[in-house]
């Protein structure tokens, strides 16, 4: 998933970083949450990953696809509890009422 640079940083490496590559370039950026230092993962990343993904609106089956999960479950764990907001489903219908007739002919104001 990640590749490397060759010192200069002018060409990338064929094969992939390794994890603990990875672990150490993370751990050189520190996060602070509240005033506290917090120590990260790589695989936080994969947790706000898909938690990004999912409040910009991309369908959990398709978050699922992308992680390499084999169970929704597994990917709604990465999702996390979802506030009452977040939970709500998107309206469906949109009804507009303004301009509906009577069987006259004659609109009738909602």
């Amino acid at each position: 998933m990640f590749r490397g640079f060759y010192k200069g940083g002018k060409h990338v490496r064929a094969t992939r970083l390794t994890a603990r590559a990875v672990q150490n370039i993370i751990g050189s950026y520190p996060l602070v949450i509240d005033g506290h230092r917090r120590k990260v993962q790589p695989h936080d990343l994969r947790r706000t990953y898909a938690r990004r993904l999912y409040e910009a609106g991309v369908d959990i089956e398709a978050i699922r696809q992308n992680l390499g999960h084999s169970d929704r479950k597994t990917t709604q764990g990465y999702i996390g509890t979802l506030g009452a907001e977040l939970r709500k489903p998107p309206a469906v219908y949109d009804f507009d009422l303004g301009g509906l007739q009577d069987a006259a002919g004659i609109s009738t104001p909602f």
